[in-house]
């Protein structure tokens, strides 16, 4: 097991051959590059569909965020993922 502070969330895929190219795209795109947010999005998408590792308890997701806390969820991946 690893640790991480709570603030980033990291994904992790199995699907090298489809996600490397798009992965590594992203290291010459600006922040405020015009619809970056809804492409890495969908990359994290796609990656939640190969997923590595698993989860460590039912009372939190893999970013470590609480299942069923209704207070903030701006960053719940999982909810946001589920709402498109």
């Amino acid at each position: 097991m690893s640790v991480v502070p709570r603030y980033y969330h990291v994904y992790v895929s199995d699907d090298y051959q489809n996600l490397a190219q798009d992965v590594e795209n992203f290291a010459t795109v600006k922040s405020g590059s015009r619809g970056i947010d809804y492409t890495i999005e969908q990359t994290i998408k796609r990656m939640l569909k190969s997923p590595q590792g698993y989860k460590m308890s039912d009372e939190e997701n893999e970013n470590g965020e609480m299942v069923n806390d209704k207070r903030d969820h701006h960053d719940n991946i999982h909810q946001k993922m589920d709402n498109r």
